[in-house]
């Protein structure tokens, strides 16, 4: 499993939380976008370059951004994401489970750090049930 994870100039601090978590887990990952909080060179193609990452059952995404509102509306969009704006650990079981769910969206406004860490921890580890 690789985890593709993409932030916004918001999201970046969370984002490096998850990274660590997904470390301490053995998975691999790809980071990409804000290199630090003031980065906001990038923030408009944040959804556009997951949906190019997030190709194969084998990819999950994890976007953060301020809300994780729009990143949710924006990759929806694209034919082969199915995404959704997760701010419990339950949300992100149902929606692998019964949804095939393939990215989750964050917000950096929002999360705690120990509910970060169960959401991300489910959302791996969940599969779909077909």
């Amino acid at each position: 499993m690789k985890i593709a994870i993409w932030t916004d100039h918001h999201g970046y601090e969370l984002g490096q939380e998850i990274i660590k978590i997904i470390e301490k887990k053995g998975y691999s990952y790809m980071y990409a976008w804000a290199r630090n909080s003031e980065d906001t060179s990038s923030n408009d193609k944040v959804v556009e370059y997951t949906a190019m990452d997030v190709v194969d059952e084998n990819i999950l995404g994890i976007i953060i951004t301020d809300t994780g509102i729009w990143a949710n509306i924006e990759a929806n969009q694209i034919e082969w994401i199915r995404a959704t704006l997760c701010n419990n650990f339950n949300q992100a079981r149902w929606g692998r489970e019964e949804h095939n769910v393939n990215i989750i969206c964050l917000s950096a406004f929002e999360e705690e750090y120990l509910e970060v860490q169960n959401i991300v921890n489910t959302f791996i580890k969940s599969e779909y049930k077909k």
